[in-house]
């Protein structure tokens, strides 16, 4: 009896599908950073150029991060199963199609920038852009802040603006973009050296700032997540600043809201059909 009852299972179980998809909840019609690539102070850039973008121009533009090709899409390719995702969360008009979806897989090295139906073939070209020329050159850097963040910019720039701007599915301007893809990539990367600057020049000023407990200076400083928000309880955060020299430390803590339930993201029910780039780093 037993191995009549492990012969069924057996069977049972390896009649079952031999790949199945994985659709995680999103948390956010923004930026869902699920492999945690994102530093908090981009994210929120990011939250607020994504939410202007819907709120001035209707347009869902929404970032996600995960881990492991192998644990969410199994055997499927990445340019597949982005498609399934986009049309699983449903991003964007479903009328205009005017949804984008960037997704990043972290352990595999391999990302998707997905557009809505309403986009015409010629945007493709734009997405390769932006994927070849804005995000990877960061992203083998080590940076995937600044490619993420510089990738969504040229993609709202040159392919959502764009498209809002001719009306839907507009076709994009013919070739790479011309000259105008370079004048805007050229403002990005001016706009990114000013907030490195800017960046730096904090940095520096502490690090000139002598420590309360020995009085040398290079004090750093760092933010941290201690416990994320969820819907029943507060999360917590600290900004600590260090010594390296007597390993003095100063935190200054900080709370993090709890999630609302009225706060659940939901799209619009847009669709994707397959147009969009892919690149590896």
């Amino acid at each position: 009896m037993r191995s009549t009852i492990l012969a069924i299972g057996a069977a049972a179980f390896f009649a079952m599908p031999a790949t199945a998809q994985v659709f995680p909840d999103p948390t956010s019609t923004s930026v869902n950073d699920s492999a945690n690539m994102i530093d908090a102070e981009t994210e929120a850039r990011l939250v607020d150029a994504l939410e202007d973008l819907e709120r001035r121009r209707g347009t869902e533009m929404t970032i996600a991060t995960l881990s492991s090709v192998q644990f969410y899409a199994n055997d499927t390719e990445v340019a597949d199963y982005t498609t399934q995702l986009f049309n699983n969360w449903g991003v964007g008009d479903p009328d205009e199609g005017d949804g984008i979806l960037m997704l990043i897989f972290r352990d595999d090295n391999e990302l998707r920038l997905e557009l809505g139906t309403g986009y015409v073939d010629s945007y493709t070209a734009e997405a390769r852009d932006v994927v070849n020329d804005v995000i990877l050159p960061a992203f083998r850097d080590g940076d995937f802040s600044k490619g993420i963040e510089a990738g969504t910019t040229a993609t709202i720039d040159t392919i959502a603006l764009p498209f809002k701007g001719m009306g839907t599915a507009a076709p994009a301007p013919s070739g790479k973009g011309g000259n105008a893809l370079w004048y805007i990539l050229g403002g990005i990367g001016a706009a990114i050296a000013g907030l490195v600057g800017l960046n730096r020049r904090r940095a520096a000023k502490l690090a000139a700032t002598p420590c309360p407990s020995c009085c040398n200076t290079g004090l750093t400083k760092a933010y941290t997540v201690l416990t994320e928000a969820t819907l029943e309880a507060e999360g917590s955060a600290e900004t600590r600043t260090t010594c390296p020299h007597c390993g003095w430390s100063e935190a200054e803590p900080r709370t993090l809201s709890k999630l609302k339930p009225d706060e659940k993201p939901e799209f619009s029910g847009g669709k994707a059909d397959g147009k969009g780039a892919t690149g590896k780093w």
